[in-house]
């Protein structure tokens, strides 16, 4: 699997191929021996939302994921920013997209880089996390593009098998949701 910097073969700006000579020694930037164009190849960004269930703040929104990386898998709704979007609004948005729920955000959660596997390249993705505030919703009839099922998970159990998850990492938000229960003296079951 190429990392997504090696899928560039020419300059964004003015076509003119890369040679060997146009990167530097960390796979982070070209400079375009043509123009002088420096591309950086920085972590693209992306929000997701953790949803607790108002009833049983343990247990959290998860959607089993209709499309790949990670068919079939759990994940927390999300997805990239769109250019010049606040993390917030896309947050969001997303949740809206991705679950047809619409959420209002409480505060930031986590951040972390997640090795995002797409279109046969790996790409660097900077995911931050927002705590909403709790639903009290029927999630049953809820089946999207995106997500073929959407359903309230017991956060021990995901912590307990996180090879359920589509990607491994949100297990860190996951645990950090779990030890804000128990900071509130909500102590999760």
């Amino acid at each position: 699997m190429t990392h997504f910097w090696e899928s560039y073969r020419c300059c964004p700006r003015c076509g003119t191929a890369f040679t060997p000579a146009d990167f530097t020694s960390a796979p982070v930037r070209f400079t375009c021996a043509a123009c002088g164009l420096e591309f950086y190849q920085n972590p693209k960004p992306a929000t997701t939302v953790l949803i607790p269930w108002a009833t049983r703040p343990d247990h959290i929104v998860l959607m089993t994921r209709r499309t790949p990386p990670g068919l079939g898998k759990l994940a927390l709704p999300g997805g990239m920013l769109e250019y010049l979007e606040q993390p917030e609004a896309g947050a969001v948005r997303e949740a809206r997209e991705e679950i047809e729920i619409d959420v209002t955000i409480d505060r930031t959660l986590d951040a972390y880089i997640v090795d995002y596997h797409y279109g046969g390249a790996r790409v660097c993705i900077v995911e931050i996390v927002f705590l909403t505030q709790p639903i009290v919703a029927d999630l049953s009839s809820i089946s999207t593009s995106e997500a073929s099922d959407v359903a309230y998970h017991d956060t021990a159990a995901i912590l307990a098998d996180p090879s359920r998850l589509a990607f491994p990492e949100q297990t860190r938000a996951i645990a950090r949701y779990r030890a804000h229960l128990q900071a509130r003296g909500q102590h999760a079951v």
